[in-house]
């Protein structure tokens, strides 16, 4: 694949080549992304092209590369603790976006995340409170692990939305999403998007469950590896789909 059509990957087509790496990711032991000589070689003399930008925790148990399937030079990573945002993540951010030509951003939170934790039951001291500070500033009094990584994650992208021109453009324009990662064993990325983010929710055993008591309508579709389910939910001009592929849940909605 040549560097310039790499760097023309539009964010719609980023956000598919990850949900397409992470099905791999699911059934994998070892990583297979690209890591030979050739592609080391390759991006030291012609320099890095990420087709996707990846805000995310330092937790050791995520690894975005291994998570989307990714090889050496496909993703821009940018790890801190409880995938918190100041100037310097926003300065990595507008780099790989205005100079390498990355046009999805993806603020990647996880469940069971310790720095979530600490800023929810604990009051931890030391340069350890600036992160759970900011933390708490996103989930409030919000007292379920769960929902507070989801309250951190908008919080992160509000402010990447609120710092930067985020144009919505299918074609062109650079987009900002969510993801909420799970450590357990389907190890799946899950999403709900709305209102121009992506907000995903946790991964859901074989039934879903309704978002705040609405409705929904279930259409199943046939694949060649097991039934992918599609709910639809009806709110405020926006739908909300449930994708479920290899024991994962990818959830989606459009304004």
């Amino acid at each position: 694949m040549s560097h310039n059509h790499i760097n023309s990957i539009s964010a719609a087509e980023a956000l598919e080549r990850l949900k397409n790496g992470n099905k791999i990711f699911l059934n994998s032991k070892t990583g297979s992304g690209d890591i030979s000589p050739e592609k080391r070689l390759d991006t030291c003399e012609n320099g890095q092209f990420p087709y996707a930008i990846i805000i995310t925790c330092s937790d050791s148990r995520v690894i975005p590369e291994s998570i989307f399937n990714a090889g050496i030079g496909e993703l821009f990573v940018i790890r801190v603790a409880g995938n918190v945002m100041d100037d310097h993540q926003l300065g990595s951010v507008e780099y790989a976006a205005s100079h390498l030509g990355a046009k999805l951003i993806v603020v990647m939170g996880h469940d069971h995340c310790g720095a979530v934790d600490a800023a929810i039951n604990h009051d931890p001291d030391g340069y350890i409170k600036f992160i759970t500070d900011e933390i708490r500033l996103a989930v409030g009094d919000e007292t379920d692990e769960e929902e507070a990584c989801r309250l951190n994650v908008r919080h992160s992208i509000e402010i990447i939305k609120s710092s930067f021109a985020i144009h919505e453009e299918e074609e062109h324009g650079l987009r900002v999403t969510g993801a909420l990662y799970h450590l357990g064993v389907s190890n799946s990325v899950s999403a709900c998007y709305r209102y121009g983010f992506y907000a995903f929710q946790g991964a859901l055993a074989r039934s879903c469950r309704l978002l705040r008591g609405r409705e929904s309508s279930e259409v199943p579709f046939k694949s060649n590896h097991g039934t992918a389910c599609f709910y639809g939910l009806a709110d405020k001009g926006f739908g909300i789909f449930f994708f479920q592929l290899f024991g994962a849940f990818f959830r989606f909605a459009f304004a």
